[in-house]
């Protein structure tokens, strides 16, 4: 495997890395699928976004299959060793500040900031823009 994460470590993920995983990427399906079954073992525990999920289910309810919508929603929400954390007045402000200080988008300074404030060891993503963060006490592992 090629991210190095730590037994024990909090993981918190950007929204393309789950799509990897569902829709089992070519290039990076076995590496973030090693990642999944770690979680799922309890080695590591992942952390992710109410907005991952908007962003996950919008494909499913813009083709009309609010069934398969569903069905995903059950899959992440009931996966061994994943929370799925709301958006709060916390990670909002710090998310602005985020915006602000790193030039980030909205997507990608709501996932850092549910990371920081949910105390995560580290962010998994395949964005280098998520790098710049690092100085901001998050470590940033990216896919290659």
């Amino acid at each position: 495997m090629g991210l190095k994460i730590p037994g024990g470590s909090r993981v918190a993920f950007d929204t393309p890395i789950l799509i990897y995983f569902l829709e089992r990427h070519p290039r990076f399906h076995r590496e973030v699928q090693q990642i999944f079954e770690r979680m799922e073992g309890g080695d590591i525990h992942g952390v992710l976004s109410t907005l991952a999920l908007t962003e996950l289910l919008v494909p499913a309810f813009r083709a009309g299959h609010a069934d398969k919508a569903q069905k995903l929603l059950g899959l992440l929400s009931g996966f061994p060793n994943l929370d799925i954390l709301d958006i709060t007045t916390p990670i909002a402000v710090t998310a602005a500040r985020l915006r602000g200080e790193y030039k980030l988008s909205t997507p990608d300074a709501l996932h850092a900031a549910t990371a920081l404030e949910a105390h995560i060891n580290t962010l998994i993503t395949n964005d280098r823009d998520f790098l710049r963060l690092e100085s901001a006490g998050l470590r940033i592992a990216v896919l290659e």
